[in-house]
């Protein structure tokens, strides 16, 4: 019986190592790396710079870059926003003007600004990363540099959250008429 056991679970191993490894793992990873070269082609490039001001959307102050490649293509955002208790920022980095790849960094004050002399001090900061692909997030990497699953609840509102948002900064540039 021992000796049958072990044959079982050497064949088990065995089999496991033939088993092509999951296309879909595969596609996403494939996907990555496209975003990764995507993201190194977009900081190499020679952009030009609009700023549009963005005081509506925070406390304290705001503001967008626009960056276009030398076609005249929006290629980057940068937002920042001010708000008493902290700062933040996202770059979306875009491939036909579609959002592929958005880091954001939230800073979190010592003070609420005017509180104390040591209103920026920085106490903490949370950083996310999203990947998109065909207009859907497709991995969303947490300040825990935790990958949220697909299947939590949490990442659909996020995927929903992020491009309302990024539809939001595409109007305030083209309402502005940035060029």
């Amino acid at each position: 019986m021992k000796r049958s056991a072990g044959w079982i679970l050497l064949l088990g191993t065995i089999m496991v190592g033939l088993v092509p490894h999951c296309p879909a793992a595969t596609s996403i990873e494939n996907e990555i790396g496209e975003i990764k070269n995507l993201y190194a082609e977009i900081n190499s490039l020679k952009l030009t710079s609009t700023s549009v001001s963005m005081e509506d959307f925070a406390v304290e102050s705001g503001y967008m870059k626009v960056y276009r490649d030398p076609k005249g293509n929006v290629r980057k955002l940068v937002q920042v926003l001010g708000h008493e208790i902290g700062r933040l920022s996202r770059e979306y980095y875009l491939d036909n003007e579609e959002p592929r790849f958005v880091y954001e960094k939230l800073e979190r004050y010592r003070h609420r600004l005017g509180e104390s002399d040591e209103d920026s001090t920085v106490v903490g900061t949370e950083e996310n990363r999203y990947y998109f692909a065909h207009g859907s997030l497709i991995r969303w990497v947490d300040e825990d540099k935790r990958r949220i699953p697909k299947t939590d609840h949490k990442f659909k509102e996020k995927q929903k959250e992020v491009l309302e948002y990024f539809d939001l900064l595409e109007k305030e540039w083209n309402d502005t008429k940035v060029y």
